[in-house]
C-alpha cells in the first residue's frame, strides 16, 4: 500500500480545504524550518501520520478527482445560465 502524506505550508487556499493533522501536515509559515519542523512531527508519529494520510487521501479523491471536474463544471455553467 502506498503510504499517502501531504505536507504544505499555510499559504493561499490551503485552509478551505485541509485541517492539520486531520487531512494534512502544515507547516504554519512558508520557511524552510517550519516544513522541516513538520515533517520531523510526522517521522515521530507515524501512527498519526498514517491516520492523516489516510484522510488526506480520502479529502483528495472527493475534492480533486479530475473524473469529478466534468458535471462541476456543467453545474457551474447551469448556474450561470439560470442567473440571466
Amino acid at each position: 500500500m502506498l503510504n499517502f502524506r501531504n505536507y504544505t505550508s499555510n499559504y493561499g487556499e490551503i485552509h478551505s480545504y485541509f485541517i492539520h493533522k486531520q487531512t494534512a501536515f502544515i507547516a504554519p509559515e512558508y520557511d524552510e524550518k517550519m516544513y522541516a519542523k513538520t515533517i520531523d512531527e510526522v517521522l515521530s508519529n507515524p501512527g498519526l501520520a498514517d491516520e492523516v494520510g489516510m484522510n488526506a487521501k480520502q479529502l483528495c479523491q472527493k475534492e480533486f478527482d479530475y473524473l469529478l471536474y466534468g458535471e462541476r463544471i456543467k453545474k457551474f455553467i447551469q448556474s450561470l445560465r439560470d442567473k440571466r
